[in-house]
């Protein structure tokens, strides 16, 4: 292989292609998922109004709180296959962000962004507070 100082910028946006393109056709996939399942479903991906929120947002929350248990999963994997370690205290930490998004979002008026590094402040605290117990 040569040098990337030496490859042109087609070669080294092939090489990129060719180690990267699967996980790029997957993010692509990903993004057109709500607008297939909505063509499929005859409903819109992105209501205006709650109320008009159908299949196609139905399966977009599915799919969200799939990657978000697996997420967790990878954690358990993490902390029981490689280290060995039994502990399900993180979990306390993976609920305590959960709820408080939420209440971030709903009761003090946060916009969602806000709320998640809020949230990611407060769990790492009480991480580091739990830690040092």
């Amino acid at each position: 292989m040569q040098p990337s100082s030496t490859l042109t910028l087609a070669a080294r946006a092939r090489l990129y292609l060719a180690e990267h393109g699967r996980l790029l056709i997957l993010l692509g996939l990903m993004i057109l998922f709500p607008f297939v399942v909505g063509w499929l479903t005859g409903s819109t991906p992105t209501p205006v109004r709650a109320r008009d929120a159908g299949e196609s947002s139905f399966w977009q929350s599915v799919v969200a709180q799939v990657y978000i248990l697996a997420i967790l999963a990878i954690s358990y994997n993490l902390m029981f296959g490689f280290t060995g370690v039994i502990s399900f205290g993180h979990a306390l930490f993976f609920g305590t962000g959960c709820y408080m998004v939420a209440i971030g979002v709903k009761h003090l008026g946060l916009s969602f962004g806000v709320a998640i590094i809020v949230a990611m402040a407060i769990s790492g605290l009480l991480g580091l507070v739990m830690g040092l117990v």
